[in-house]
């Protein structure tokens, strides 16, 4: 599996995403595709990070806020 490193910067209501590392994060998120478990709150960010799901480093209440912000729709089904 590729590893992928991306970030995300939020300021003063604006998005920024870029690839790498962003420089001196406030939150760092280590996972894999089960990161879609967290966005759409299948698990708590608590969850997330109590079953090796995610790995952070920073503030944990960030997490929740990232959670937030990334919410995901569940998918509809699809038509027959």
């Amino acid at each position: 599996m590729l590893d992928v490193v991306i970030h995300a910067r939020i300021e003063d209501g604006a998005l920024e995403l870029g690839e790498g590392p962003a420089p001196d994060p406030d939150l760092t998120i280590e996972t894999d595709l089960m990161l879609k478990t967290l966005l759409t709150g299948e698990l708590s960010a608590a969850e997330a990070r109590e079953t090796g799901t995610v790995r952070i480093a920073g503030d944990p209440a960030l997490l929740d806020r990232f959670a937030e912000l990334f919410r995901l729709l569940p998918a509809e089904p699809l038509a027959a």
